[in-house]
């Protein structure tokens, strides 16, 4: 059984790709801050509590891993926050606690977990097409835009320093989601959203690549 981690798994898109994960007959490690997740009890399922911000929170995490000998087939890091969307001009709170989260969280997470990776493992990076350079369009969401432009970068790093470990890191575009940030306007259901992560995570995608879960396509930088 393919095992894989997830976080941000309390709502939303993460707590979508749980369900969705644990149909496909995945054992699932679901990261939440409470440590909880308001889901029917699985026996594949393991919830365990992280804050992707604190240090301490991020090494118990590793320890759990280390002291069951579980070696993770997919880590998705899904875990995000955009205080700043739609707001024109940046604010230092908000601005930091972005990047703590999307960016510092993210990254020292994944290294933190990497020594429970090998050959044919995959690591997806939830981004967004508000971080690409070639796409913008509105000066709105600083914060936001620059910490996905940001984890690109992380992505495209990570996937050359694990090329020879043939460890497979992609950037992924969940599409324009219904939830607390994407806004009810949003045409997409998280479900809709996980079943095209799952979807993207059964194929072999080149290392280095940013891609639309939506359309199931690569998309540009």
């Amino acid at each position: 059984m393919k095992t894989v981690v997830i976080t941000g798994a309390g709502a939303g898109i993460g707590k979508a790709l749980t369900a969705e994960f644990l149909r496909t007959d995945y054992r699932v490690y679901a990261c939440t801050r409470s440590g909880t997740l308001d889901v029917t009890a699985h026996p594949n399922l393991t919830v365990l509590e992280l804050e992707l911000t604190a240090e301490q929170s991020i090494q118990q995490v590793k320890n759990y891993f280390s002291s069951n000998k579980i070696k993770l087939d997919l880590i998705i890091n899904n875990a995000g926050i955009g205080p700043d969307i739609n707001t024109l001009v940046p604010e230092r709170k908000s601005f930091i606690s972005t990047f703590e989260t999307n960016v510092f969280g993210t990254v020292f997470f994944t290294e933190a977990l990497l020594e429970f990776t090998g050959q044919g493992s995959v690591i997806f990076i939830i981004s967004s097409l508000m971080g690409q350079m070639d796409r913008f369009a509105v000066a709105d969401s600083n914060a936001y835009r620059m910490s996905k432009t940001a984890i690109n970068m992380y992505t495209k790093s990570l996937s050359a320093r694990l090329k020879n470990e043939q460890i497979q890191v992609n950037a992924i575009h969940p599409g324009w989601v219904k939830t607390k940030m994407g806004g009810t306007e949003a045409p997409l259901l998280p479900e809709t959203s996980a079943k095209n992560i799952v979807a993207l995570a059964q194929r072999h995608l080149p290392s280095g690549t940013f891609w639309d879960a939506e359309n199931l396509r690569q998309m540009n930088w």
